[in-house]
């Protein structure tokens, strides 16, 4: 019976760090401004290291996720969070 009982509390600590894990992926502007501070200071590092080309690439990034800051802000996180991943 114990070994029943153990399994079911492994089985329902997973799914609750699943479930909890996407109700705290949500996104308000604050973490999406948060975000985009991450972007700009990575953008003026790549200003810095003379890639000029890949800076502009996301400074375009940085305005096209400002824009649609207003419109989705899920989306615009999504596209923050792949920049970031990107530029890491």
């Amino acid at each position: 019976m114990k070994y029943k009982q153990k399994h079911t509390h492994i089985f329902l600590l997973v799914l609750s760090f699943f479930l909890l894990g996407g109700c705290g992926s949500g996104c308000n502007e604050e973490s999406l401004n948060q975000k985009l501070q991450q972007i700009s200071e990575m953008v003026t590092a790549l200003s810095t290291a003379g890639e000029d080309e890949k800076m502009m690439q996301y400074t375009q990034k940085m305005q096209a996720i400002r824009l649609q800051k207003d419109k989705d802000i899920k989306a615009a996180c999504k596209a923050a969070d792949e920049a970031l991943k990107e530029l890491s």
